[in-house]
């Protein structure tokens, strides 16, 4: 997610990553019958973590507080695609391009020796 201070235009990396629970992890099919989400959480972590991004999030100060609040509000699969759909950027909009260049040059400067090209594969949208 990159965040920008809109009075300064200072925009600052942040990973979220969803953090899912479950009673046990031997299980090959039926990992529903496995999962504890009263237990799921959600680790923030200032910088990059990873090369897959699920999503790409272009928030200021402000609609970073709102998609906070919004994200400990998710009960649902309806509920997460409502919250992509107002916050995440869609795979075929352009600005996906110019985010992707921010964060790998982003990653560049923050780690030179371990950046290198973000596989969007597994992007959500």
């Amino acid at each position: 997610m990159r965040v920008t201070d809109s009075a300064t235009g200072e925009s600052r990396a942040y990973t979220w990553i969803a953090n899912r629970w479950f009673k046990f992890n031997n299980i090959v099919v039926g990992e529903g019958w496995a999962r504890d989400p009263e237990r799921d959480n959600l680790s923030v972590y200032d910088g990059l973590v990873g090369t897959r991004p699920e999503m790409f999030l272009d928030l200021t100060i402000q609609s970073a507080r709102d998609a906070a609040t919004a994200v400990q509000e998710l009960m649902s699969t309806q509920d997460w695609h409502k919250f992509r759909d107002h916050f995440g950027i869609k795979r075929n909009s352009a600005l996906i391009w110019e985010l992707n260049a921010w964060f790998e040059a982003q990653s560049r400067n923050d780690d030179p020796l371990e950046s290198g090209a973000f596989d969007l594969a597994h992007y959500d949208r």
